[in-house]
């Protein structure tokens, strides 16, 4: 088996980013017109220290397709999903709703892994003797799809 990927595509969250910013920007100001010139407070720092972590565990989400995996990992790398190829029964191009958003969501369809993108591959597998369905959304629906065709030899 090769460790090196036959498909690796990183998805920045722009959106997710862009919100954290001007939530943090908010409570910054709010913080400073009600204290004056003073140090942040602990609530600031609290409020800081969350939006970090919360950014910095989803701010991308990168697939990567390989001879032993599919593998879905958000951020940093502490959220992520694999999926084994032996147990892939169906591989098909679908739409997410907009209404299901975007991070990780239970849908009608199965999980959902997505960052920005309504585009999905959904993906029905085998796991602990029930048949499981995942919808991944990139913005590389495309590249996704043929990889996980070509290298696993389903659809």
């Amino acid at each position: 088996m090769s460790s090196k990927p036959s498909y690796t595509h990183i998805e920045t969250g722009k959106f997710l980013i862009i919100i954290m910013v001007i939530v943090e920007s908010v409570l910054y100001f709010q913080y400073r017109s009600e204290s004056g010139n003073a140090a942040p407070g602990n609530d600031f720092l609290i409020a800081t220290l969350i939006l970090t972590l919360v950014v910095l565990n989803f701010y991308q989400l990168k697939m990567t397709v390989s001879e032993g995996k599919i593998e879905a990992r958000y951020g940093i790398g502490l959220i992520k999903f694999t999926i084994e190829p032996e147990s892939i029964e169906f591989v098909e191009k679908s739409k997410a709703s907009l209404l299901n958003g975007i991070g990780i969501r239970f849908t009608k369809e199965g999980m959902l892994y997505s960052i920005q993108s309504t585009e999905t591959v959904k993906i029905k597998f085998m796991k602990d003797r029930k048949v499981k369905t995942v919808q991944l959304g990139t913005d590389d629906r495309e590249g996704l799809y043929d990889a996980i065709v070509n290298e696993f030899k389903t659809a």
